[in-house]
């Protein structure tokens, strides 16, 4: 019974998230991604490397791999840069960084754990990349005080790639804010990804992160440049040359 009603709250959680986007997942054969589908007692909410020896992503075509074994590799969406050397170039949907391939952003070599990517197919040669536009999930109630979630993250020595019901009395999707929750103990419930600025100039528009202010690189809302603290964030990826920001809800 707990598990029937962990499958359907799931299921209408990742239903009126979908369909609050309005966005559709395709494997490379033209299937229709499923989420959330459960993997080795996990619910994934996108797609996952969890499970290939190289990292590549891949979705469930029905609701439990376990029971179904339907699956297939990721059509990858077109992401956009800023920041790097790439002048907003998109991301290659491969490419080859310090001998190994990587199939979408990454955080391996950056000191501030920002995701990124190459937007030519070799970064070795090249040089050419660029911090990943991105909608991050953001936790509340918890402990963790609205900070983004952090993905992957260790939960009792297991890693997640996406938000989790494990361990949550209610079923409630959760996230760590930290990389390693088991040491920090970091935590909060998993929010849909849109935050919509009110009041500044903005006029309603979504926050962008990561994006720049005062040289320096924000991955979330943020009180810094305000007399109050109320947290605020720019609605483009560069605050300097554009000047669009609002106040975070």
């Amino acid at each position: 019974m707990n598990h029937y009603f962990g499958f359907v709250l799931f299921m209408c959680i990742g239903w009126s998230l979908s369909h609050a986007a309005d966005t559709k997942t395709y494997t490379v054969d033209g299937q229709l991604c499923v989420f959330p589908f459960l993997y080795k007692s996990t619910w994934y909410m996108d797609c996952t490397g969890d499970g290939t020896s190289d990292g590549r992503i891949w979705c469930s075509i029905t609701a439990d791999y376990h029971k179904d074994k339907k699956w297939g590799y990721c059509q990858l969406k077109t992401i956009y840069t800023i920041g790097g050397n790439a002048n907003g170039q998109p991301c290659v949907s491969q490419f080859n960084y310090k001998s190994k391939w990587y199939w979408g952003c990454t955080t391996d070599g950056s000191s501030e754990g920002h995701r990124w990517c190459s937007t030519t197919w070799n970064y070795d040669m090249d040089k050419k990349w660029g911090y990943c536009l991105q909608k991050l999930t953001y936790a509340v109630g918890g402990n963790a005080n609205g900070q983004p979630c952090v993905f992957p993250f260790e939960y009792k020595s297991k890693r997640y790639w996406g938000c989790t019901g494990d361990g949550s009395s209610g079923g409630r999707l959760w996230c760590a804010t930290t990389a390693d929750y088991d040491k920090d103990k970091k935590w909060g419930y998993c929010t849909p990804n849109l935050i919509y600025t009110v009041g500044g100039n903005a006029n309603g528009q979504v926050c962008v992160f990561p994006f720049m202010y005062k040289s320096k690189w924000y991955s979330s809302c943020t009180g810094d440049g305000t007399d109050d603290g109320r947290l605020w964030c720019a609605t483009t990826g560069d605050y300097h040359k554009d000047k669009s920001w609002g106040y975070c809800p």
